[in-house]
């Protein structure tokens, strides 16, 4: 016994953990007094029920959703005899210094037959990783290149900040800007100069606009910037002034570039009241900008969206097929990570696999923890009655599961006709509209994250070699894509307390 104790003991210092448990109708906690060495500040083995209720060990808005989690458990009724579920919380613990530690608490109530509650738990320091966490989360919420705002984080920042500052009397503006002819200095000069240039062009941007907007970098010579509640007079007069100061000549004659910038501007409320909607507009006022010769900064009018809008149509017709065909994967992966606006080129990739594969319905979605029921992420459907993806409900979803099988291009679920499928299931697809199906899997190890994949809704459909490959390019490079952002979702509340 004595053996197991000590190893007991070694184990809680090597993992960094205290283990108790709370006896509510005595009042006291029961622990292992070596295990203290663990904890930030002293914990009494009496007086447990005030010791919790001051919560001196916490500060702010976790003491509070402390306290109203602390009443649950001594006042709901919980049936006699029972257990509660294993819970987990992260708390930032105070020290005798005011300094911050961190530690995930497990936990579970267990009510037992004379009406006594017992909570037992387990107390792991964690502050190590969470700093770490931490700064992994601040890594992705900026460019390394540049130290602006990422590209997958500028939408999420400015649509808070919309959502916060609201639409009533207050007047908005995003601006989407690059440099004219930048594949020139890239060309001509070296890709080292081109970094310069780029570095430079975001020191003017910190230097040219003000404290409170957000500047963020999202490809190549592509930068947006967001100014909340600022005059049209004020926006026009700091474009104009950045401009000049991008303004200069680089290298010597014949390699000389001029360099320039140009600038699309769109306003909220008047042209929207989210990020992707203002930032379709101004990115279609700044094509208006080059259109008139470069080195100017235009306004969004309508009429620059519906020329746009062309723009864009003409691109799924004259895509490179062969391309996509021979080389999917450096096509997908230039289309995506190349582009301006990521949910755009997706649903244009969709569109093209739709229409070269001749399908009804192409779409990405991911799995909600490791549920059957997905979230629809991007979706092209060519006949807009199709009963689409609200047709796959949990069933469908099982059904399709069970099918999977890892093939010579990845792990796929397919099916070329569902009259092959057994009488049951066969109606099942019938009533959502899907003839045929191939769908490749997003897998991190073994679990099942999501996946990409192609309905046809109008008759049988034969999977060949190409739509294999195609799917599996794709499917490999929305993964990777995707799984950055929701790692980051997943951690940049890191360290709040959950119940």
């Amino acid at each position: 016994m004595e053996s197991l104790l000590e190893l007991y003991r070694t184990c809680s210092i090597v993992s960094r953990s205290f283990s108790f448990c709370w006896r509510m109708r005595e009042d006291c906690f029961c622990y292992d007094d070596d295990a203290l060495k663990i904890l930030p500040r002293p914990m009494p083995h009496q007086g447990a029920t005030a010791f919790l209720q001051r919560a001196e060990f916490l500060q702010g808005a976790e003491r509070e959703k402390f306290l109203r989690h602390f009443a649950f458990l001594v006042m709901h009724p919980f049936r006699r005899g029972s257990r509660t579920r294993p819970r987990q919380v992260v708390l930032g613990l105070l020290d005798t210094d005011g300094n911050i530690w961190y530690f995930r608490l497990t936990y579970q109530l267990e009510v037992q037959m004379d009406g006594g509650r017992v909570v037992y738990g387990t107390l792991q320091d964690i502050s190590e990783f969470y700093r770490e966490t931490a700064a992994l989360r601040e890594s992705l919420r900026h460019d390394a290149m540049t130290g602006l705002y990422a590209k997958t984080y500028v939408p999420q920042l400015i649509n808070q900040i919309l959502s916060l500052w609201g639409m009533k009397g207050q007047h908005h503006a995003l601006l989407v800007l690059d440099l004219d002819h930048f594949k020139q200095v890239n060309d001509q000069l070296g890709h080292l100069i081109g970094d310069a240039v780029i570095l430079d062009l975001a020191l003017a941007l910190k230097m040219g606009f003000r404290k409170q907007d957000v500047l963020g970098h999202i490809g190549g010579d592509e930068f947006v910037v967001f100014m909340p509640n600022v005059t049209e007079k004020e926006v026009i007069e700091r474009c104009g002034q950045f401009r000049a100061s991008v303004r200069r000549k680089l290298g010597e004659p014949p390699d000389e570039v001029q360099l320039t910038g140009s600038i699309g501007i769109a306003f909220a409320p008047e042209h929207g009241s989210e990020y992707r909607t203002l930032f379709a507009k101004a990115d279609a006022a700044l094509y208006e900008a080059k259109k008139r010769g470069r080195d100017g900064q235009v306004v969004y009018d309508d009429a620059f969206g519906q020329q746009r809008r062309g723009m864009v149509k003409d691109k799924t017709k004259t895509a490179d097929y062969k391309e996509l065909t021979e080389k999917p994967l450096d096509y997908i992966f230039r289309v995506v990570l190349h582009s301006q606006d990521t949910g755009l080129s997706v649903h244009l990739l969709l569109e093209i696999f739709a229409k070269y594969f001749h399908v009804q319905r192409a779409y990405v979605f991911w799995n909600i923890d490791g549920v059957y029921w997905p979230r629809l992420l991007y979706e092209y459907r060519a006949r807009p009655e199709d009963a689409g993806f609200a047709a796959h409900n949990p069933e469908i979803r099982r059904r399709m599961w069970r099918r999977y099988r890892t093939g010579d291009y990845g792990r796929f679920t397919e099916c070329a006709d569902v009259w092959m499928l057994p009488p049951q299931t066969k109606q099942l697809f019938e009533k959502a509209g899907i003839c045929a199906w191939l769908e490749c899997a997003f897998m991190e190890g073994s679990a099942f994250l999501g996946g990409v994949g192609f309905d046809d809704t109008s008759g049988t459909h034969e999977w060949n070699r190409a739509e294999h490959e195609v799917l599996a390019a794709f499917a490999n490079i929305m993964h990777r894509f995707l799984l950055g952002q929701i790692y980051y979702e997943r951690t940049k509340n890191a360290g709040s307390i959950y119940f």
